[in-house]
């Protein structure tokens, strides 16, 4: 299995987008993270108050901006590009009936290229944290909130496991890597809608509504953005059950497939 895993790391980082998204998860948070610690001190006025005097400024408060830029879209869509181009892609060439006529089973070759993605996202968004506070905290300061910090980073690596999961059993669905990415920011896009009409009847007094919204993939998939006082266990629980069903109907969509 690790010589697997290892395979298939060689050849997401000789993809172009592969190299694309190991450079930009990483880079982006900490290009963030400096940026953001140049507003301390700014004069800029906003509602009559210097943005200076409105922000936290710490090595942990500017990580957390630069954790934050990754999870806006932008290392998802690389994700969903790359299980893509892991299943769908290499269903179209051929590659993928050329590696599953090797002594291995499916479930082997399904978990090697599950877990290369999602070791793959968990190097970058941990070499870019590491960076991001390495430079920045010997600037604006150790006084931060750490704990929420190193919390935060912590539930990315399980959200960027559910974005993975399900990636790849849309890619299982899908027989190109263009398809997935159309499927996943529509899957996205609806998820978005739907939580915002539940907000909106939150609002208006739909007692069930929040708790609706709290079970909503993509409300799961924000656990790391809440930690602290809005922190929701039911939330978290989400996750766990559609990565799991994501996993499962991945698998056995992996094992059906036909491989011409």
């Amino acid at each position: 299995m690790k010589r697997l895993i290892a395979a298939e790391m060689r050849v997401l980082w000789r993809r172009p987008t592969g190299r694309m998204a190991a450079i930009v998860g990483t880079a982006l948070p900490v290009l963030v993270a400096l940026l953001y610690g140049t507003l301390q001190g700014s004069t800029v006025q906003f509602n009559d108050q210097a943005i200076g005097d409105m922000l936290s400024f710490s090595g942990p408060d500017a990580a957390s901006r630069g954790l934050f830029a990754r999870h806006f879209y932008v290392m998802p869509l690389f994700l969903v590009a790359l299980a893509g181009q892991s299943v769908a892609g290499e269903r179209t060439d051929h590659m993928l009936r050329e590696r599953a006529v090797r002594p291995v089973s499916r479930d082997q070759l399904f978990l090697s290229k599950l877990l290369s993605l999602w070791l793959f996202s968990t190097l970058s968004l941990l070499i870019g944290s590491a960076l991001a506070l390495l430079l920045t905290t010997p600037w604006l300061g150790v006084s931060g909130p750490w704990i929420d910090f190193m919390a935060s980073v912590a539930l990315s690596i399980l959200t960027e496991m559910g974005v993975i999961a399900m990636a790849v059993m849309l890619a299982t669905w899908v027989r190109s890597s263009t398809m997935v990415v159309i499927s996943g920011l529509l899957l996205l896009g609806l998820d978005g809608v739907f939580r915002l009409g539940l907000s909106g009847l939150g609002l208006l007094g739909v007692t069930w509504a929040p708790t609706v919204h709290q079970v909503m993939w993509g409300s799961g998939l924000g656990i790391w953005a809440n930690v602290g006082s809005g922190w929701s266990w039911i939330s978290a629980a989400a996750l766990i059950v559609w990565t799991g069903f994501a996993l499962l109907q991945g698998r056995q969509r992996f094992n059906g497939l036909d491989l011409p």
